[in-house]
Formats: structure tokens, C-alpha cells, sequence
């Protein structure tokens, strides 16, 4: 009975409000193409398991103290202890300091939003990383739009004026 009590209760509790272990299946690039298609960021960690600071962190996602909506966000949690996760931490995000966790948010473009957080933080913390994040990745899409908009006048230019060479 007590075994069925304690499956039950694990079953609801808060621990599994975001599945953790649901990205570190696949190649990265697989997890860049479904930000893309998905319309997500990607939440990236770095750490290990016998890490102290880095527990704390994964504590704050699995006990739902850090809002980590996954309709906005991919969350990749990374090994830094394995070499193919680390370089490709280290290939979009800089690690200054060698405390434990890295955490940073990146589109799947590969352009990274917010100030990227190492070492203890609070639950507070990090949630200020997603809400710059967020607003950085709304900058980010008006810039882009506004280039694709630049290029595509320069272009329409272009052909007009070879066009007129063509008359």
C-alpha cells in the first residue's frame, strides 16, 4: 500500500511538470530545426549531476519555481562533462568562470537572447534571464524583419535598374 501511495504521489507531483530528460536524445541540429519549425527558444544548461549549484538549478525547473512555459521553450539540459555537449554550449555561448551551472537562451538560428547566467542563481535569477531573454527576442525579430524588408527593396532596385539597361 505504502508503494502505491508513494507511486501516486510522485505521479502528481510537481517534480514532473517539465520533462527534463526529453532533450538530450538527439543531434543539436535536430534541436535547432524544431525551435525553427516550432516557433521555440532553446533554454540551454550545462552542468553536472554532483554539482551542488547545478541540483539547485534543475530543482528550480522540476519543482516548477522557475516558469520555464513549454510553449515558448525547448530546455536542453547538457553534460559539460561530455565533450560533444560542451562544444556545443561553448560554440554560441561564452563561458567566462568555471562555476557550474551555464545557462543561456537561443533561437534556432543560433542567436542568443539575454545575458547568459553561470554559477548559483536564484529561482528569481533565472527567471529574469527568460523575461530579457523574451523582450531581446522581440528586438531581435523587428531588426530582422526590417532587413529582410532593406534587402528585398535593394533587390527590387536592382532589377528594375537592369531592366532598364535591358530597354
Amino acid at each position: 500500500m505504502k508503494k502505491i501511495l508513494l507511486l501516486a504521489l510522485l505521479a502528481t507531483s510537481p517534480l514532473f511538470a517539465f520533462e527534463t530528460e526529453k532533450y538530450i536524445d538527439k543531434k543539436f541540429p535536430s534541436y535547432m530545426e524544431e525551435a525553427v519549425k516550432t516557433n521555440k527558444l532553446l533554454f540551454v544548461s550545462i552542468g553536472r549531476e554532483a554539482c551542488s549549484n547545478c541540483t539547485k538549478f534543475y530543482d528550480y525547473i522540476k519543482q516548477g519555481q522557475l516558469k520555464l512555459d513549454e510553449k515558448k521553450f525547448i530546455y536542453l539540459k547538457l553534460d559539460i562533462d561530455n565533450q560533444e555537449h560542451l562544444d556545443y554550449f561553448s560554440s554560441y555561448f561564452s563561458i567566462i568562470g568555471n562555476i557550474l551551472p551555464f545557462v543561456g537562451v537561443m533561437n534556432g538560428s543560433g542567436a542568443t537572447f539575454g545575458t547568459p547566467r553561470t554559477g548559483y542563481g536564484t529561482a528569481e535569477d533565472y527567471q529574469e534571464l527568460i523575461t530579457k531573454a523574451l523582450d531581446d527576442e522581440k528586438e531581435w525579430i523587428k531588426k530582422e524583419a526590417k532587413r529582410a524588408e532593406e534587402e528585398a527593396q535593394l533587390k527590387a532596385a536592382q532589377e528594375a535598374r537592369k531592366a532598364q539597361g535591358k530597354k
